[in-house]
């Protein structure tokens, strides 16, 4: 009796790939054809009917020249100061090497 329901279910499972085959497809189909440009504004983004760049009458090397939106930057001070202390240390560093040579090319 197993062996029995083992062929059915063999070929249930061969019955239903094309099904799922063409339920898959036919689930893709829409999103293949998404407008990307239609897609929801991310929370916090400005709106997309906001324009970019504004011209403002004036070319630069025979290129129109925009006016862009302001923007806002955050910076964590942590990351300066440990940017500040590499270069510091660098420059020790240098130095310390550059009196070395001085040094050596004396003795």
């Amino acid at each position: 009796m197993s062996r029995h329901l083992a062929v059915i279910a063999s070929r249930m499972a061969r019955a239903a790939a094309p099904i799922l085959a063409i339920v898959a497809l036919a689930l893709a189909a829409p999103v293949a054809g998404a407008d990307v440009a239609a897609a929801p504004a991310v929370h916090g983004a400005p709106d997309a009917k906001q324009d970019v760049g504004v011209f403002t009458g004036t070319f630069v090397n025979g290129m129109p020249l925009y006016r862009l939106p302001p923007i806002s930057v955050v910076a964590h001070r942590s990351v300066d100061l440990g940017r500040i202390e590499r270069e510091e240390q660098q420059a020790r560093l240098r130095k310390m090497r550059a009196k070395l040579a001085v040094k050596h090319q004396g003795s």
